[in-house]
């Protein structure tokens, strides 16, 4: 029984370094939640495939947005606050280039 712990401990603390990145609280101290979080719920709002996550500030709080492309073509932007992470509100997206890539 003594080995699957071994097995069990070292496989979850591989898994935890390795998402460090993305669940490291920033240096100021607030906590605030990870890139994929942010992307987790933002398809949970609006199923599709994520385009692009940028984390913002608006009115001095840090926000993510997460572009989606829909099942059924368009884009959608969907705002998470990065502190409660509460779905803010999800707007559709005008701009035609969003998601696409600049040629090297």
């Amino acid at each position: 029984m003594r080995a699957i712990e071994r097995v069990i401990g070292i496989t979850i603390g591989t898994m935890l370094l390795a998402a460090g990145p993305a669940l490291a609280v920033p240096a100021s101290g607030s906590s605030t939640i990870g890139w994929m979080t942010a992307d987790s719920l933002a398809v949970q709002r609006v199923p599709g495939n994520i385009l692009s996550t940028t984390l913002e500030t608006n009115a001095g709080r840090p926000v993510y947005t997460v572009d989606i492309r829909t099942a059924g073509g368009r884009l959608r932007a969907v705002q998470v606050d990065a502190h409660s992470a509460a779905v803010l509100g999800v707007h559709p997206v005008s701009d035609p280039l969003v998601g696409e890539v600049e040629a090297p």
